[in-house]
């Protein structure tokens, strides 16, 4: 996905508005963090950051997992591989809790 120079700059005049930090501290509804343990784009470490953050997030990391758990664009299988399997699994178990 292309990230042109408009994006950048409007980011950087509204970073007051995209605190990442801010936005999770504040969250009263229950929320969901997944992320590989082998994520070589976003650290691991920062999803430990964000949860230390809001003691509510629950925080579930895949092992061996990369960023994109396994997947591609376009995705042309006919079956999803074991990391996709296991956060389609966390994210369905997740969202069943929340509506009981």
């Amino acid at each position: 996905m292309p990230m042109y120079y408009q994006f950048y700059k409007n980011c950087i005049l509204n970073k007051h508005k995209l605190s990442i930090e801010k936005s999770i501290k504040g969250n009263t509804k229950p929320h969901l963090i997944i992320h590989g343990s082998e994520d070589p784009t976003v650290p691991v470490n920062d999803a430990l950051e964000m949860k230390s953050w809001n003691k509510d997030i629950k925080l579930e990391i895949i092992d061996k997992a990369d960023h994109v758990f396994g997947s591609f664009h376009p995705y042309n299988l006919d079956e999803f591989n074991d990391h996709l399997k296991l956060v389609i699994k966390k994210t369905i178990d997740f969202l069943k809790l929340q509506s009981c």
